[in-house]
């Protein structure tokens, strides 16, 4: 592995403990890792390959965490793992790649820190394991059924996790997240199509919407999370923005935050669509949140500015 000394100051309840955070070669692992390093958290970072490091400024490790000899290089001092590396099939992995990135992956994770001494996980997990969400809400509470490729590998490490007798482990179930870095959700094509001044259709324009989380809210519970001597209870549930607002809001905003000339076309409602209830998340571990009109804004803002700068650069 490379190695360099962070500095700053521990989190403050784990005394010198490090925080070791895999996935931080792609866009939601690396801003926590980044975040963390920034607060002054020791971080170890671990990434597929170096090329994929991005100059991370902390201790980093390189290998594919669905091999065992991979963990033959991993330092035995880390108390803490956020786990964010995942394969989320959007370039059309098949089944088989998927379980191995994401359920064999996480038991080599898990199987390392069954053998370090009080070792707890964050799992960043996805609401795609719900599957076929029926209800109007989705809340911690709300049943698993028929979930697709990656939502089944993701529930399967969730499981894998939930059963282990020695470590803690906590499941994030994310929806949408927003940073710059992320295009392929819904709201990322809404952006991109505002940003060309393309019309924007869209479907259920009354219904309520919160099913983003910003990456920069993501970061500050997950160090809310590390810094708790323990955790009320261990488990999965979701996270979300707050104040849901309407779907036709959400489009205006992106519009009107980059001054677009886009037509905004309504194709009707085509149901299920569903809000976020993240109560759990807020009453048991102190999650806060942006408004999701707050959120939306930043994200476009964000990219906005992004692309003028790339304009301007040419």
């Amino acid at each position: 592995f490379r190695s360099c000394t962070p500095s700053g100051n521990p989190l403050t309840s784990k005394g010198s403990s490090y925080v070791l955070v895999t996935g931080a070669g792609g866009f939601v692992g690396g801003t926590i890792a980044r975040a963390l390093i920034q607060r002054g958290v020791k971080v170890i970072a671990h990434v597929r390959s170096f090329e994929s490091a991005h100059s991370l400024e902390c201790e980093t490790i390189e290998g594919d965490l669905s091999s065992v000899s991979t963990f033959a290089n991993f330092p035995k001092r880390a108390l803490d793992i956020v786990h964010a590396a995942a394969n989320s099939g959007r370039n059309g992995e098949s089944y088989r790649q998927l379980r191995q990135d994401n359920v064999v992956a996480t038991r080599n994770l898990l199987a390392f820190a069954e053998g370090q001494r009080h070792a707890r996980i964050i799992n960043i997990s996805s609401v795609s394991v719900h599957g076929a969400i029926q209800e109007s809400v989705l809340d911690h509470s709300t049943r698993i059924q028929r979930p697709a490729s990656y939502g089944r590998t993701k529930h399967a490490a969730e499981t894998l996790l939930s059963e282990s007798k020695s470590v803690a482990s906590i499941s994030l179930r994310l929806p949408g997240i927003l940073g710059v870095g992320v295009h392929e959700h819904w709201i990322g094509s809404l952006v991109a199509r505002a940003t060309r001044n393309d019309a924007i259709p869209y479907y259920n324009s009354i219904a309520p919407f919160n099913n983003v989380v910003h990456v920069s809210d993501l970061a500050n519970f997950t160090y809310r999370l590390l810094e708790m001597q323990a955790w009320p209870n261990t488990g999965a549930f979701p996270l979300a923005s707050r104040d849901p607002i309407s779907i036709l809001n959400t489009v205006q905003i992106i519009r009107d935050a980059l001054g677009s000339k886009s037509t905004l076309i309504s194709l009707g409602e085509r149901p299920p669509c569903f809000t976020i209830d993240d109560s759990h998340a807020r009453k048991h571990y102190g999650y806060h949140s942006s408004t999701t009109r707050d959120a939306i804004t930043r994200f476009t803002l964000e990219v906005g500015r992004g692309s003028d700068l790339q304009a301007h650069q040419n």
